[in-house]
């Protein structure tokens, strides 16, 4: 089965398709994908990951197709960022 494996951040963009065996769980396609060495900062025990923008964990098993999607920490509380946005905009 082929799944694609992405991670984007401000200083980071990886994306790369990788054959499984069918059964393969995430933590399978993450560590054949190379993100980790690419991506040194990422851990494979902090990581947040989701399919599909649904939150999954490593063990989750993989469908032809799916996306593993590794999420960035935030740079900003959201609320903070749209408080900052509505002040710079109100003068």
């Amino acid at each position: 089965m082929l799944v694609d494996v992405i991670y984007i951040a401000p200083k980071h963009e990886f994306y790369k398709s990788v054959a499984l065996p069918q059964a393969a769980n995430v933590e399978q396609a993450i560590c054949q994908s190379g993100i980790l060495e690419q991506c040194r900062h990422l851990t494979l025990n902090t990581l947040c990951i989701g399919i599909f923008n649904s939150i999954v964990t490593l063990d989750t098993v993989l469908q032809d197709g799916d996306r593993v999607e590794v999420y960035s920490d935030l740079v900003m509380d959201p609320m903070q960022a749209r408080r900052l946005r509505a002040k710079a905009s109100a003068g």
